[in-house]
C-alpha cells in the first residue's frame, strides 16, 4: 500500500490484499480460512518477553511474530510476508508493548483483523500505521473474497483523530505535524451533561483547537487530546520511545520532562552485566542526562520499587491524568486519578506535546456491598467478578472503565482497593478508578503528608445522574477463595476445585501482590513453619517501603526462618525477566496479576491466588487453603 499521505487522500484508493493473509488459528498459522480462529492470543504470544529483551528492531523482532504459540516456528510468519494478520476474539491482551508492532511491522503485516481487539493493543497499531478491522465487518464486506476494501470504508471506522494519525502513518509523525502547526485539533460540542468520574477529569484536560485545557464537557466516543499532569516509563520500553523520537526529530528532539520519571524495575532481575541489561540501562540513562529527566535507578540492594507502586506511594494524586508506557497503569487509578495505560510511542509522543490521544471510553459502576470474610481479599473479589459470563464471555468491559463505588470501601484496606484497579484490565477493561472513600484520603494524607481539606478539594466525584453502560452489585459476602487456571486471570475456579494440585515454584511479589498487606498475609501462614521440601518460595516487596516496613515488623525474619528465598524490589519475575525463567519447566501458583501463556516462561504453567493461599500451599507443595495446614 503506497498512499500518499494526508486525511483527504488516504481516503482514497483501495487496500490490496496482495500478499496474502494468514489466519491464527489453535494449532498455528496459514491460511486455512475454515479452521477455528485462536481466541485471547496475548501479547505475551504475540511476541515473547525473551525477544522484547533482545530487540527493539522490526527486522529481529518479526522473525519471533508469535512464537509464543505452539507450532510457530521462528521466521514462519516473516518469510511468508503475509499482509494481513487475522486473529480470534479478544486478541492482543496483556502487556502494553510496542515490540508486538514492531514485529507486526517487520513480518510485513499492513492490516489485523480480529473482533473485540484489546485497546491499547488496537491503539499501538495505529500508532505504526497498521490498519485494524473488525473480523465481523471484514465478512460483512466481503473482504476477503475480494482480496480487497476501500480506503474509505477503512478509515470511515476510527475516530477523528486516529484518522490523521494514520493519515500520516503513524503517531510520532502526525505528532510532528501537530508541532509544525499542520493539523487542527477537532473541536468538542459536547454540551454540559452528567459525568462518571473519568469524564470529569477528560473534560477538565480535554485540549480546545486554540490548545487550552479544558471543556465545557464529554461524552463516550468524543475523540480528545488530552493534557497529561504526570507521565512515567521504564528502561525496556523507554529504548523504543527514544527510537521513534529520533527517527522523526532528529537528536535535536524538544521534550517537555516536568512530571516525567523513569525507572529501572522490569530488568532489575537480570544480571548487571547482562548485555541486555546494561543496553537498556544505559540507554535510558543517557536519556534521562540529556533531557534531566528524574531516574529511579537499580541500586546495590534493589531498584526503589516497582514503577507503579512508586508512583502511588510519593507522585500521583486525587483528579490526575496520568499517563504510563505498561498496562498496569491503571494500578494508579485507586488513588481517583484516571490512569491511562499506553505503549512506548504514545509516551514518546507526549512527552514532547504534554498531551495524548484519547476517545471518551464508556463507564461500569461496580457498586460494593458488605464486608469480606475472614481471609478472603481484594484478589479473590476481582478473579470472582471478571470470570462472571458477563466479563469473560460477554465481554461487558472490554475497553470500557470500571469505576468501584459503594459504602464497602470505607471498610476495605487501601491496598486491597489498589487491586481492584490493578486487576480492571484482566476483566478486559481500559481501566479502572476508586471513587472517594475515607481508606483513601486516609492514605492519601498519611503518604503525601497532606492536610484532609487539600485532599478532598482534589477528589473528583461521579454526577449524581452520570449515564453508564451497565452497573453491578457485588456483595463481598459472597465471594470466597478463587484459583485462576493457567492461561488467563479470567478462569478463575473456587479454591475446592483445584485444591491438591501439585506446584514446584511459588511466587508472592509484584505491583499487584507485593504490598505490605500481603506479606502480612504471609507472614501469618508461615510464622513457625516450614515451605515444603523441593519447591521454592520466592517473596518480593513492591517497593522499598514496603520492604523497610516487613522488616521492622519482622516478616522479613518469619520468612528466612520459614526457608523463603527473600528478592529485592523489581518486576522481573511476575514477566518472566529473570536469568532463568526461559529454562524453567514446572507449575507455579502466584500472587501477581496474570498469567497468559508464556507470561512467567514459555514452559511454565501458572496458578493464581491470593498471598495467604500462595504462602499456604508453599508449606503444603500443592493449592490448599491455610486452614488445610
Amino acid at each position: 500500500m503506497d498512499l500518499e499521505r494526508g486525511s483527504e487522500t488516504q481516503n482514497q484508493g483501495e487496500f490490496k490484499i496482495s500478499r496474502g493473509l494468514h489466519y491464527v488459528t489453535e494449532s498455528g498459522v496459514g491460511q486455512a480460512k475454515d479452521a477455528p480462529l485462536a481466541k485471547w492470543v496475548s501479547t505475551d504470544e504475540i511476541i515473547p518477553s525473551i525477544w522484547c529483551m533482545r530487540y527493539s528492531d522490526p527486522e529481529n523482532l518479526g522473525r519471533y511474530l508469535l512464537t509464543g504459540r505452539g507450532g510457530i516456528k521462528t521466521g514462519q510468519i516473516q518469510s511468508q510476508n503475509p499482509q494481513v494478520l487475522v486473529l480470534g476474539e479478544s486478541s492482543g491482551r496483556g502487556s502494553s508493548r510496542e515490540h508486538a508492532q514492531l514485529a507486526l511491522r517487520g513480518a510485513g503485516i499492513e492490516l489485523v483483523v480480529g473482533d473485540n481487539l484489546a485497546k491499547i493493543f488496537e491503539d499501538n497499531c495505529h500508532n505504526y500505521g497498521i490498519h485494524t478491522l473488525s473480523l465481523k465487518k471484514a465478512r460483512e464486506m466481503g473482504v476477503f473474497e475480494r482480496g480487497s476494501i476501500s480506503m474509505n470504508e477503512l478509515m470511515s471506522q476510527y475516530d477523528l483523530v486516529t484518522r490523521d494519525i494514520l493519515a500520516y502513518g503513524g503517531l510520532l509523525p502526525y505528532t510532528k505535524a501537530r508541532v509544525e502547526r499542520k493539523i487542527r485539533i477537532p473541536e468538542i460540542t459536547t454540551r454540559m451533561r452528567q459525568m462518571t468520574i473519568a469524564e470529569k477529569i477528560i473534560a477538565r484536560s480535554a485540549r480546545t483547537p486554540q490548545g487550552d485545557a479544558g471543556v465545557e464537557a464529554v461524552q463516550p466516543g468524543d475523540a480528545v487530546i488530552v493534557k497529561t499532569d504526570k507521565k512515567y516509563a521504564y528502561e525496556l520500553q523507554t529504548i523504543i520511545s527514544q527510537q521513534v523520537l529520533e527517527e522523526t526529530f532528529g537528536s535535536d528532539t524538544s521534550i517537555k520532562s516536568k512530571n516525567v520519571w523513569l525507572f529501572e524495575d522490569h530488568l532489575a532481575h537480570m544480571g548487571p552485566d547482562n548485555p541486555v541489561t546494561k543496553r537498556h540501562r544505559d540507554a535510558q540513562r543517557a536519556f534521562a542526562r540529556k533531557f534531566q529527566i528524574p531516574e529511579y535507578r537499580v541500586e546495590e540492594n534493589g531498584v526503589e520499587g516497582i514503577c507503579h507502586t512508586v508512583m502511588l506511594e510519593s507522585h500521583v494524586l486525587p483528579g490526575d491524568l496520568v499517563l504510563g508506557n505498561d498496562s498496569h497503569t491503571c494500578h494508579l487509578g485507586a488513588a481517583n486519578a484516571l490512569a491511562l495505560g499506553k505503549g512506548a510511542s504514545e509516551f514518546a509522543a507526549a512527552v514532547v506535546t504534554e498531551d495524548t490521544p484519547l476517545v471518551v471510553p464508556e463507564s461500569i459502576r461496580i457498586e460494593l456491598r458488605g464486608n469480606l470474610n475472614p481471609g478472603i481479599t481484594s484478589k479473590d473479589v476481582m478473579l470472582h467478578l471478571i470470570s462472571r459470563k458477563q466479563f469473560r464471555d460477554d465481554l461487558v468491559a472490554a475497553n470500557r472503565i470500571l469505576q468501584f463505588g459503594g459504602e464497602a470501601l470505607n471498610r476495605l484496606e487501601f491496598d486491597d482497593q489498589a487491586v481492584l484497579t490493578n486487576m480492571a484490565i484482566e476483566g478486559q477493561a481500559y481501566t479502572g478508578i476508586i471513587e472517594p472513600n475515607e481508606k483513601l484520603i486516609e492514605y492519601m494524607t498519611g503518604r503525601h503528608n497532606l492536610d484532609r481539606a487539600i485532599i478532598e478539594r482534589m477528589l473528583v466525584y461521579p454526577d449524581n445522574d452520570a449515564r453508564y453502560y451497565r452497573r453491578f452489585i457485588l456483595d463481598l459476602s459472597t465471594v470466597g477463595r478463587m484459583v485462576a487456571l493457567p492461561g488467563d486471570t479470567q478462569n478463575a475456579v473456587p479454591l475446592e476445585e483445584v485444591k491438591g494440585v501439585e506446584a514446584q515454584f511459588f511466587y508472592i511479589g509484584s505491583c499487584a501482590g507485593g504490598k505490605i498487606k500481603d506479606l502480612r498475609e504471609a507472614a501469618r501462614v508461615l510464622d513457625g513453619r516450614k515451605v515444603a521440601s523441593g519447591v521454592e518460595l520466592q517473596i518480593q516487596a513492591s517497593s522499598r517501603l514496603v520492604r523497610e516496613q516487613a522488616e521492622k515488623e519482622g516478616l522479613i525474619q518469619i520468612f528466612t526462618e520459614a526457608g523463603v528465598k527473600v528478592i529485592t524490589q523489581g518486576c522481573g519475575a511476575c514477566m518472566g525477566a529473570t536469568e532463568d525463567s526461559s529454562e524453567r519447566t514446572e507449575v507455579v501458583l502466584s500472587d501477581t496479576d496474570r498469567n497468559f501463556r508464556g507470561r512467567m516462561g514459555k514452559h511454565r504453567k501458572v496458578y493464581l491466588a491470593s498471598s495467604a493461599v500462595v504462602a499456604a500451599s508453599a508449606v503444603a507443595g500443592g493449592i490448599c487453603a491455610p486452614k488445610d495446614l
